[in-house]
């Protein structure tokens, strides 16, 4: 039972992190490049405002692509990096609770794990 609200409480945690605004950074680039891939629907070269960048990598707008579809706005963009988030969470559990065979140790790694600042805000 402890383990089901960890788990509520974990995926509300990151998905309560996606309601602030996509700010200036690399989110806002990526944001834009996303964006622009849908609008014009050339998902091999992603583009900032009509520029061409090819050192960027495609993966994680493919990834994003469609959420950003389905799901309008800020949301949508951000879909795909929070469900990573909770998948990586879930690794963590998995794996600490293999090391140590205790579940308490996987809800210490993930708590740990879901409070560091960089698990959601990748800068």
């Amino acid at each position: 039972m402890l383990v089901v609200l960890l788990w509520i409480a974990m995926a509300g945690f990151t998905w309560l992190g996606l309601r602030d605004a996509i700010g200036d950074g690399d989110e806002s680039v990526h944001a834009e490049m996303l964006r622009e891939m849908l609008r014009s629907g050339d998902y091999l070269q992603p583009r900032w405002y009509g520029v061409a960048l090819a050192e960027r990598p495609l993966l994680m707008y493919w990834l994003a692509a469609p959420f950003a579809a389905l799901i309008h706005g800020e949301l949508g963009v951000r879909a795909s990096s929070a469900l990573a988030s909770l998948a990586t969470l879930a690794i963590v559990y998995s794996i600490a609770l293999r090391a140590w065979g205790r579940a308490s140790a996987g809800a210490v790694a993930v708590v740990l794990l879901a409070g560091a600042p960089s698990l959601l805000r990748a800068a």
